[in-house]
């Protein structure tokens, strides 16, 4: 399993309070800490992605487990810690909306825009979009199989101003992943299949996506770029709107990988520039780099790894 040593304030899996970072903008010894909820199995379990406040100013959120089915929940929290489950996933086949859910995007008109890792009418997962009451839509079905359209499992990464939402699946359809845009109506439109190119030059498994402000579409998968879709590194790419694809920076193409592996967690600085990280397992290959759209990539820190498990002693024999 890949780790990275960097985390954002947000959720792990299997924690069972709800631990929200309150933060101000003066000194740190200003700073508190609130529980404001616990999480006890029916309301949902394992919450483990970012909070989006919601035009009413209340926080929403999904739980990966837990819930009135077992699939994970969607649902809402005041400031002063009035909760409100609004939606249990279910999590036995077959399941309409999918599970377990992804992160929340806040849409334009304050619904809510996401994606279930799997399940849906043909087992690939479900990009949904939900009501602040709770009221759930199912845009679009992803299945398993090597012909679907648009792969399987999706995740959506932002909504633009027409209601459009864009996200990528991590595999599926002859492909390794792709990026996507879906209508409010339910239209898919596949923008880029990864694995396009010999050797998965171009990338496999897309697992972030940010829309730059020239309005192209900027990203990084977790593997390729390298020899072989399986021993690639990942890679930093730029996308067009009409789907023409470049590859910014391949990681660890030469020994040593001073540069990283497996890169993540893409934004844009103020300064036009991209920031993300790189980790690989206890903490081997972990970064913070900057690339610019010219495709020079700075790496601006390297942690040290942590000491890897100790082996177990054999017996003499």
């Amino acid at each position: 399993m890949r780790e990275n040593v960097l985390s954002r304030c947000g959720w792990k899996r299997g924690l069972a309070a709800f631990l929200l970072c309150l933060a101000t903008a003066t000194a740190a010894s200003a700073q508190s800490f609130a529980i404001l909820h616990n999480f006890g199995g029916s309301d949902g379990s394992g919450p483990n992605s970012p909070l989006v406040e919601g035009f009413d100013g209340k926080l929403y959120g999904t739980t990966a487990a837990g819930g009135s089915t077992g699939g994970g929940t969607f649902f809402k929290i005041g400031v002063y810690a009035a909760f409100t489950s609004l939606y249990s996933f279910c999590g036995i086949s077959p399941c309409p909306a999918g599970w377990p859910p992804e992160p929340l995007v806040l849409g334009q008109y304050g619904d809510f825009d996401g994606a279930t890792y799997g399940g849906g009418l043909n087992g690939g997962g479900t990009v949904f979009r939900f009501t602040p009451t709770g009221a759930l839509t199912t845009l679009y079905n992803f299945c398993l199989e090597n012909d679907c359209v648009g792969g399987a499992q999706p995740f959506v990464s932002f909504q633009t101003a027409d209601g459009t939402i864009y996200g990528a699946s991590r595999e599926g359809g002859k492909a390794a992943g792709m990026v996507f845009k879906v209508s409010g109506g339910g239209l898919l439109n596949v923008l880029y299949r990864f694995g396009s190119l010999p050797r998965c030059s171009d990338g496999s498994g897309p697992s972030a996506l940010i829309q730059g402000t020239d309005g192209n579409l900027y990203g990084t998968t977790q593997d390729g770029g390298g020899a072989s879709c399986a021993t690639g590194k990942g890679v930093v790419f730029k996308l067009t709107p009409s789907g023409a694809l470049t590859t910014l920076h391949s990681f660890c193409t030469q020994d040593p990988c001073t540069d990283g592996v497996y890169p993540s967690d893409l934004i844009q600085g103020v300064d036009g520039n991209f920031y993300g990280i790189t980790g690989g397992v206890y903490g081997e290959g972990s970064t913070i780099f900057k690339i610019t759209a010219d495709e020079v990539l700075t790496t601006l820190y390297t942690f040290c790894p942590r000491a890897a498990a100790p082996k177990a002693r054999t017996q003499p024999g």
